[in-house]
This record gives C-alpha cells, structure tokens and sequence, in this order.
C-alpha cells in the first residue's frame, strides 16, 4: 500500500533540527494460489471429451508463476495440459481451460502447481485439485 509518514530528525544532542514529510510505497510479495479446478462431465462415457478449468488467483504483488496442470491415473503421468510461465500484475487472477479426451477408461485425478519460473521454489502443490470418472 501507499503509507505518508512524517518524522523528525534530532542532531547528536537529541534537538529537533526538522521535520520530514515522505510517502512510502510498499509492494505485498508476490503469492500465487491454485483457487480451484472443476471437471465438466465429471462422469464421461469412454471417447467424450471433458472440460478442465483450473484458476490461480495472485494475492500479492505482481510477479509470474510456472503453472503446471497434469492428469494422472492413479500415480501415472497420462497427460500434461500446460506447463508455462504465466505473469500476473497485483491482484490478478486467471483461468486456464482445456478440452481433454481420455485413451481409455479409469479414474483420473487433475494436479495443479505453482512454483517460480525456474522451477526452484514451489508456492502451491496440488496433487488432488479434481478428480473424475471416464467409463
């Protein structure tokens, strides 16, 4: 936020000498967060397409996050739908949808994560962000 701050300013002895006036802007950190993935059917007939919306909402500062989003069925890797470097100005938040067709029937599971650019700091992992049925 945007803080005004007046202080004064003493010499050795402890005498005010004067009173300075300043405006301060602080920048919250930047902080990522999965804010839910939704599934549409979340029960699909074998061969029919579903629909995967994931949102991360910024609710820090401006800064950019490495979002990865993966299917899993149990703990195989069958799909991964998007792993970028996304930036987000302070506050922002942003969807990411995707139209996916499973190769067979199962149970599957939607991962979400976010970590720094390079991938060296993780903010949020979210191995169960849905999970649905392909029959």
């Amino acid at each position: 936020g945007t803080y005004h701050v007046t202080y004064d300013v003493a010499d050795s002895g402890g005498l005010a000498a004067d009173q300075v006036a300043r405006t301060v802007i602080v920048e919250a950190p930047f902080d990522p967060h999965h804010a839910g993935t939704l599934v549409v059917p979340s029960r699909a007939a074998e061969g029919e397409p579903v629909v995967i919306t994931t949102h991360v909402q910024n609710n820090g500062g401006p800064g950019a996050a490495l979002v990865t989003v993966e299917i899993y069925e149990r703990r195989r890797r069958v799909a991964r739908l998007f792993s970028e470097t996304v930036p987000f100005a302070s506050g922002e938040a942003k969807q990411f949808v995707f139209n996916w067709t499973a190769p067979d029937d199962g149970r599957f599971r939607v991962s979400v994560t976010l970590a720094t650019p390079d991938g060296g700091t993780l903010y949020e992992s979210v191995p169960f962000a849905a999970t649905f049925v392909v029959r």
